[in-house]
C-alpha cells in the first residue's frame, strides 16, 4: 500500500486564526517516486509510483492555497511572519472545521528481458491516501 501523509504540522501550532494563512505541511513525507523491481527467470518487471503535491480540504467555507488545493510537493516548513504561504489555509469565519491532507499516486508497470508475449508497459490503478 501506498502511504498517505504521515505527520501534517501547521503553522502558526494549535489553532489559526481568521484571514490569517496558517501554513500546512508533512513532516514526514514520503519520497516523491517510489521504484520496485521484480526479477524471475531472466524477466524483470519494474513499478513505480509517482505521488503528487499535499493536497488539502477543509469542510470549511475558507480559501486554499494554492486556489486548486494542490500544493507543490509536501509543503515546506514556514517560518516567515509575511506574506500567503505556498501550501496551506485561511479560513474566512472562526469555528471548528476538519481538514484532510491527502496524496494521490499515478503508478505504472514496465517488463523487461525473457520472452515476453502481450504488453510490455502500462498504467496501474494509483489511488488517494489522506490523513
Amino acid at each position: 500500500m501506498l502511504p498517505g501523509p504521515k505527520v501534517v504540522r501547521v503553522n502558526p501550532a494549535a489553532r489559526s486564526y481568521v484571514n490569517f494563512p496558517t501554513r500546512v505541511w508533512d513532516a514526514k513525507a514520503p519520497p516523491k517516486t517510489i521504484t520496485v523491481t521484480a526479477s524471475l527467470d531472466g524477466t524483470s518487471v519494474t513499478t513505480t509510483a509517482v505521488r503528487s503535491g499535499l493536497q488539502l480540504s477543509t469542510s470549511a467555507p475558507g480559501t486554499d492555497e494554492p486556489a486548486s488545493g494542490q500544493c507543490a510537493n509536501a509543503g515546506t516548513v514556514w517560518h516567515g511572519p509575511h506574506g500567503a504561504p505556498p501550501c496551506g489555509l485561511t479560513f474566512r469565519q472562526p469555528g471548528h472545521f476538519a481538514v484532510t491532507a491527502s496524496y494521490t499516486w499515478r503508478v505504472s508497470w514496465q517488463a523487461r528481458g525473457g520472452t515476453l508475449a502481450g504488453p510490455t508497459s502500462g498504467p496501474l490503478h494509483g489511488g488517494t491516501f489522506s490523513t
